[in-house]
């Protein structure tokens, strides 16, 4: 499952390591992280967490993920938060 897919479920703004805790294949997600920073898709916060530089861009994401999947995901994202 592609990161920025996952990064779109979290919100506007989110931890790395509850990305890595969704993701099917943690170690791929800090490749995909560079790659959106370096696509200036998404920024580094002070606090070592990541948000999208335009909340439109989150936004349009989210929105083209099937429900069926953004439900499975949001749960992943529970669980992980739970854990």
């Amino acid at each position: 499952m592609r990161a920025r897919l996952v990064a779109a479920v979290l919100g506007t703004s989110f931890d790395p390591r509850l990305l890595r805790q969704v993701v099917s294949e943690p170690d791929a997600a800090d490749a995909s992280l560079k790659v959106l920073r370096e696509a200036e898709l998404l920024e580094a916060t002070a606090e070592r967490q990541y948000r999208f530089a335009h909340a439109l861009v989150q936004e349009v994401v989210y929105q083209n993920l099937l429900l069926r999947r953004r439900t499975e995901l949001h749960g992943r994202a529970g669980v992980a938060l739970e854990a």
